[in-house]
């Protein structure tokens, strides 16, 4: 487990238990796909040579949770106040 010790107050510290409620929900591969999908275009693209990578935290203001690609020159964000949030908004970046 990671923590962090200035987090505001707009973060809460629940997502590993968002992360265990989608793993038992009926809709866990539908939700975690785009997330997946991501983490493997970033390998991929990686492996075969090219400048990119993924980095999740917070934000500068700490005030919300951010997943970043970095490919070259070119960067895709997607920034959520929680687990939930953030798998929404990787579908973006797919």
């Amino acid at each position: 487990m990671v923590k962090l010790n200035n987090a505001k107050e707009s973060l809460k510290p629940i997502n590993s238990q968002e992360a265990r409620a989608i793993l038992n929900s009926k809709t866990a591969v539908e939700e975690l796909t785009a997330l997946v999908t991501v983490i493997a275009d970033v390998l991929d693209i990686a492996i075969g040579g090219e400048d990119c990578y993924l980095s999740l935290g917070l934000n500068r203001e700490r005030s919300a949770i951010l997943l970043t690609v970095t490919q070259g020159k070119m960067k895709g964000w997607v920034s959520a106040v929680d687990l939930a949030s953030l798998l929404a908004g990787v579908e973006t970046l797919v």
